[in-house]
Parts: C-alpha cells; sequence; structure tokens
C-alpha cells in the first residue's frame, strides 16, 4: 500500500492544468460517494487529482489510484479502502472503475462498512457504470462529464472569460447578451477553432499533436474499453473502426442503414 500512496502523491503534486472544468463547482463533495463518468479525455482523472490537491492533505489522508494497477490483480478494493482509513486516511479516489471485475458490489460494501471515508469513482465505460448487479442508486450521486462547452474553451484558451446565464434570461435578453459579446470577440472564428481542435482539454498541451491524440483515444476505446461490455466480440472492433470512418467521411447526413452496411 505504501507504494500505492508513494504514487498517489506523485500524481496529485505533478497535476498541472491551470483551469478546472466547470463541473467541479457541480459536483456534491461531500457527500459519501460520487460517481463521474464519460468519454475518455474529457478531464476525469485531472479533476480527481485537482480536488484532492485541493484538500491540502498529507498523503495518508487522500488517497489517488487506478484500478487497472496491477496491484489489483491480486488484492481487492474493500481491503485497501479498509486499510487506508484504519491509517488515518479520509479521501479515496479510484480512476478506471471498470476494468476492475465486481468494482459496485465492493463499492457498496465500502460505502456500507466504512462511513467515514469519502468515496469518489469515475470511468469512461458508461454502459458498464450504469448496468450494475449492484444497485449504487441510492448510494452514489452520478455525474457526467462531457467535453468542453465553448464557454470553457473561450476561457481555456486564453479568449475570454463569459459568464452564465439563467434560461430565462436567455429567452428574455439574449439580442442584447449576444450582441455584448460580439463585440468583444469574432464569435465564428473562434467557433470554428472550437469545432475544430477544442473540444477535448488536452488542446493545452502545446507539445502533445490533437488529432494523433484523438485517433489514439477512439482506438483505445474500441479495442479495449469495449471489451468490458458483456458479450461484446472483440473481433468486430475492426468493423466498427471501418464503419466509424465512414460515418465521420459522410457527415452531415441522415443515416441511412441500407447504404452503411
Amino acid at each position: 500500500m505504501e507504494k500505492l500512496i508513494e504514487k498517489s502523491n506523485k500524481s496529485i503534486q505533478s497535476v498541472h492544468y491551470p483551469y478546472q472544468r466547470d463541473v467541479i463547482g457541480n459536483i456534491n463533495w461531500d457527500w459519501r460517494m460520487n460517481g463521474i463518468f464519460g468519454a475518455r479525455g474529457t478531464g476525469k482523472t485531472t479533476l480527481l487529482l485537482q480536488k484532492l490537491r485541493q484538500f491540502g492533505k498529507e498523503g495518508h489522508e487522500v488517497l489517488y489510484v487506478r484500478l487497472d494497477d496491477l496491484y489489483f490483480a491480486d488484492h481487492r478494493i474493500y481491503d485497501l479502502a479498509d486499510t487506508f482509513r484504519k491509517n488515518g486516511g479520509e479521501y479515496l479516489y479510484m480512476d478506471e472503475v471498470h476494468k476492475y471485475s465486481g468494482w459496485a458490489r465492493e463499492l457498496k460494501n465500502i460505502y456500507d462498512s466504512i462511513p467515514e471515508l469519502k468515496l469518489v469513482f469515475s470511468g469512461s465505460s458508461i454502459i458498464e457504470l450504469t448496468k450494475q448487479e449492484a444497485d449504487l442508486s441510492r448510494r452514489a450521486l452520478m455525474y457526467e462529464m462531457t467535453g468542453l462547452s465553448f464557454r470553457e474553451y473561450l476561457l481555456m484558451a486564453d479568449i475570454i472569460s463569459l459568464s452564465t446565464y439563467p434560461l430565462t434570461e436567455i429567452f428574455r435578453d439574449h439580442t442584447e447578451i449576444a450582441s455584448g459579446i460580439i463585440k468583444k470577440i469574432p464569435v465564428l472564428k473562434h467557433f470554428l477553432s472550437y469545432l475544430r481542435s477544442g473540444f477535448y482539454p488536452y488542446f493545452l498541451e502545446p507539445d502533445r499533436d490533437y488529432f494523433a491524440t484523438l485517433e489514439q483515444i477512439i482506438r483505445t476505446v474500441m479495442e479495449t474499453d469495449l471489451r468490458f461490455i458483456e458479450d461484446f466480440d472483440t473481433a468486430q472492433s475492426k468493423k466498427m473502426l471501418t464503419l466509424l470512418k465512414v460515418i465521420a467521411a459522410s457527415v452531415p447526413f441522415k443515416p441511412n442503414i441500407s447504404k452503411i452496411s
């Protein structure tokens, strides 16, 4: 476990994103168990590490673990949580939970047996997170993390910081709101940049090729994540990649199943 704590401390201290996603303010961090799910690359791991760093706690009080770590080849997360709490642990954040068999059942047991521990778990496979034999609906608050909104992109790209507006105010004053924004920035120019390479927050990393990373993420989802879906035939991954290429090259269009076939 000391090795896990060492890895956790290193990850928490090395998180370097200067901005936080809006969702961090929507999550009830005081609740005993929260679940965060969404597509790969949307910033779930960064969000967890940013929040743990905010606590300013000692290394043995906060713990970040990836459930695809080799440690869990012969260790249970319930035993980890129990030992962690007995040694003064307060916040246990678990990433990639869908890669641990039976994770929902063990999280349920942790929630019921160790009430002093604050749990947050995240994963990329929506199907596995929302379809579990152990019912977490009465225990865990679930949050979906999508890609960046246009407003978040403008902020992270250091273009402009815009306020949010209630829907009623948008209905009433949309002309004035839009006019005020247009006077400050060329909206369409930045919107095209956002559509091209601004949906995922890793556009902020200057040393990373955005489109190469996007292609890598797609392949990881198709070739790795989908195999965690019950009864999924991994031999179909190549066909799905081909189908995705056909669809991506044909947009915008109304899908015609016969032609796609």
